[in-house]
């Protein structure tokens, strides 16, 4: 039985929530099945992957123009108790295709297209009357018994602060998930961020269960098609990520369709809600969501920082590498045009299982631009003039790299939190006094002609 998001396993908190997951449903006695359109996106296709490897779904089903990709396909594995199925539909009458809808509980839109590729006319076509034809046909087939419900909460970003919406939309026991934008905004000037906004706020309207709508950031990924400006962009941002965080601004597509499967197993939706619920997250928002997540119990942080004291050179699996051979720019004068001394080391992330959970997680988020599309962690090294001394080169750095990012902080001591209450306290204090000075410095100026 599979026990997480992950192909081959995840932390003690994701494997809770899948559990709790599953009990929902089953009490319900409602089998749990996704149904997802947008799947040959970027997105859609990481979306895709973690709904399937996932295993707590009973059935998949996904919706398209056309036929999936061969290859798409043969790098995800499919747990034996879920079902996959894709249904080629006309997205212009999708009315003619409500057999595909029904007895799905979570919808998932990953639709979506540039008004470049599209033009506006098209743009508007893809990215507003399929998303909101998809959400239609979605909670027309599925709901069930449906009555006038209160206002939806609407919580903020942060998921903190709950807030009404307009509308009294009707009950349902359904979750929908939208990939939207950052930015989006029904009153905004340019069309892309207003259509985004309309389309959210007119889902808003639809009473889910749980209606999560996504707005990322600039998607770290490599594209099949050429996008010179957002090449550009995710250059610039690769860059800036060896300096500074980019968590606010970019995300890479593995991690957002993690975040979205992960809050739709999170939030189960098996019976009807006295008060739909809408959460709009944010980049940064859907990266502390990941964060969240996945929480560590004291034995998997003993294990972790274990693992990482006994890693070294020699225990590092060497045969689970591929090895490659080029020739370096590196030192060594004209023997660097003769010999092939440049190493080029990579490996399956996802697959590395000598590797745990948790910091195969850590590598996702902390080294994006090392790992290409096809999921492999790539090392490269031509400081020497050897191959045997550049592979150990690349074995020093993988052991670092791996001892890095498993770092686990220690629990603060008691003693140190009363330090950072006291700095805190002395904090508020000094700037209640600066405040106070400022303003009597203020009163005094305006004291009348008494005071000349």
């Amino acid at each position: 039985m599979s026990t997480s998001i992950d192909t081959s396993g995840s932390t003690g908190a994701l494997v809770a929530n899948l559990e709790s997951f599953r009990a929902a449903y089953a009490t319900a006695q409602r089998p749990a099945r996704a149904l997802i359109v947008g799947a040959t996106g970027e997105v859609g296709q990481e979306v895709l992957r973690w709904l399937l490897s996932s295993g707590a779904f009973e059935q998949v089903t996904s919706l398209g123009r056309r036929e999936l990709p061969a290859d798409m396909m043969n790098t995800t594995e499919v747990p034996t108790q879920t079902q996959f199925e894709h249904r080629v539909v006309d997205f212009d009458h999708l009315d003619r295709h409500t057999d595909a809808f029904k007895g799905h509980t979570h919808g998932f839109c990953c639709l979506g297209t540039t008004k470049a590729k599209s033009g506006a006319e098209g743009f508007h076509r893809v990215d507003h009357d399929y998303v909101l034809g998809f959400a239609e046909q979605f909670l027309q087939a599925n709901q069930s018994g449906a009555e006038p419900l209160k206002k939806p909460e609407v919580l903020a970003a942060t998921g903190s602060h709950p807030t009404a919406a307009a509308g009294d939309p009707p009950s349902n026991n359904l979750y929908f998930a939208l990939v939207s934008s950052m930015g989006a905004d029904s009153t905004a000037f340019f069309l892309y961020p207003k259509t985004k906004g309309q389309v959210e706020d007119k889902l808003k309207s639809f009473g889910f269960g749980r209606l999560a709508i996504f707005q990322p950031g600039l998607l770290i990924c490599d594209r099949h098609e050429s996008r010179f400006v957002e090449s550009v962009a995710i250059k610039s941002v690769r860059a800036l990520g060896h300096i500074m965080s980019t968590r606010r601004f970019a995300i890479p597509t593995p991690l957002l369709g993690q975040a979205i499967v992960g809050d739709a197993l999170c939030h189960p939706v098996a019976t009807k809600s006295p008060t739909p619920q809408v959460v709009v997250l944010q980049n940064n928002a859907i990266m502390d969501s990941l964060d969240e997540k996945l929480g560590l119990s004291d034995d998997e942080i003993r294990a972790v920082r274990s693992w990482a004291e006994r890693l070294t050179i020699e225990s590092i699996p060497r045969r689970t590498f591929d090895m490659s051979f080029h020739r370096s720019s590196g030192p060594g004068g004209q023997n660097v045009n003769k010999v092939n001394t440049k190493v080029d080391m990579r490996f399956n992330l996802r697959k590395a299982k000598w590797i745990p959970d948790y910091v195969r997680h850590q590598i996702e988020i902390q080294e994006p631009n090392r790992i290409n599309k096809a999921g492999e962690f790539v090392l490269t090294s031509e400081r020497h003039r050897t191959q045997n001394q550049n592979l150990e080169d690349c074995l020093h750095k993988l052991r670092d790299l791996l001892v890095r990012v498993a770092y686990i902080p220690p629990d603060p001591t008691k003693e140190k939190l009363q330090q950072i209450g006291n700095r805190i306290q002395a904090a508020k204090s000094q700037n209640r006094a600066y405040k106070t000075y400022r303003s009597n410095l203020k009163s005094s100026r305006r004291g009348g002609s008494d005071d000349y």
